[in-house]
């Protein structure tokens, strides 16, 4: 059975030292949510105090309606899966899978069944009698998370185990975490720092930052309106040009460092003109004109060019010295050379504004977390 968590001015200190200073977030029965934010911002250490694994310093921590705080790991009926795996060396795939489930007592027909059941499940049934040793870790996380699953945990909890797997893998097992997750809807709470992961299999994500949810939303709100500029450079690559907002024609936008004006219908009204801006633009956002092409853009001369099979990846720095980054997806096109003098067409699908002193979102349907 799935629950619901809430998490109500949680906070957690190590002496003096304060990580998560007033944290409020409400996960939704059998959502897989992720914490994402770089190191040492706090998603590990809450996801240990939903586990019980840490001390809580101030606020509550809820399953539905029941209070975890003074309750003990065991007692929580939670499935976990670390980055190191953690399974048994000693013991075989069936033997690590049954082992919660031995110490639950449950009976042995039971647990042949759901252990089964489980190895069906991960694809792992052929590797049922081999030690942990003679298998490749994505075998062996596919172990833990059979381990964790087959106890029909309220909550699982996942803290980076992709981590340490290459690529490819990766890209496999989180395919194989979200499929599981979506035939049993065991409220998941999910930890990485790996973007492109979290988009992938989530149904919400919380953008952490020095202990503070910067933003929470589905993975096309936080990627398409980042409530500010820490979220919008930190999902997605990003670049960052300086403007002001100005008026122009009747119509709102932004004026570049080197005069060129973008209308940005989305511009809140209260924004008044001369405000110093922040406009992002996402390196496929940028088309680079060919010659005879008369339309405005900005001006830069190319510094590097990659071939990335499915598109040219270039930097190009601006008048102004900034260097952006900017990804040509049309192959049918000539691709610019090191030392060439490009003009750039900026067509944004979403157009992100930012203040420049409070680095907030000024652009309206931004999902803010408070």
């Amino acid at each position: 059975m799935s629950v619901s968590i809430n998490i109500n001015h949680l906070v957690k200190r190590y002496g003096d030292n304060t990580v998560i200073p007033d944290l409020n977030l409400s996960i939704k029965h059998g959502e897989f949510f992720t914490l994402l934010g770089s190191s040492g911002c706090g998603k590990t250490t809450l996801l240990r105090m939903i586990a019980g694994f840490n001390t809580i310093e101030g606020g509550t921590i809820s399953f539905n309606d029941r209070i975890l705080n003074n309750i003990s790991p065991d007692k929580r009926n939670i499935g976990m899966v670390f980055q190191n795996y953690a399974i048994f060396p000693h013991m075989t795939t069936a033997q690590n899978i049954a082992f919660g489930l031995k110490n639950r007592k449950i009976d042995r027909k039971e647990i042949d069944k759901r252990v089964l059941e489980m190895l069906k499940m991960v694809k792992i049934e052929d590797l049922k009698d081999r030690l942990p040793s003679k298998m490749s870790g994505g075998q062996q996380q596919r172990i833990a998370l059979a381990r964790a699953i087959v106890i029909k945990p309220d909550v699982l909890l996942m803290d980076e185990p992709l981590s340490n797997l290459d690529a490819k893998l990766r890209i496999e097992m989180r395919s194989a975490i979200k499929e599981i997750q979506n035939r049993f809807k065991i409220t998941t709470v999910y930890v990485t720092h790996d973007q492109e992961e979290a988009l992938a299999i989530s149904d919400r994500i919380a953008i952490m930052k020095h202990g503070v949810i910067q933003q929470v939303g589905t993975p096309i709100e936080i990627y398409q309106r980042p409530t500010n500029l820490f979220v919008a450079t930190f999902i997605g690559q990003s670049n960052v040009l300086e403007g002001r907002a100005l008026r122009k024609h009747g119509y709102k936008g932004v004026i570049l460092h080197d005069g060129t004006w973008i209308r940005v219908d989305g511009l809140k009204d209260e924004v008044e003109d001369g405000r110093d801006a922040l406009m992002l633009v996402r390196p496929n956002e940028f088309s680079i004109l060919e010659e005879g092409e008369e339309k405005a853009g900005v001006d830069g001369v190319v510094i590097e060019s990659v071939f990335l099979g499915i598109s040219m990846q270039y930097k190009v720095k601006l008048s102004n010295e900034i260097i952006i980054n900017v990804m040509q997806q049309d192959l049918s096109k000539r691709a610019a050379q090191p030392g060439e003098v490009v003009r750039l067409l900026i067509n944004p699908v979403y157009y992100n504004v930012f203040d420049k002193k409070t680095e907030y979102s000024l652009v309206n349907g931004v999902n803010e977390f408070e």
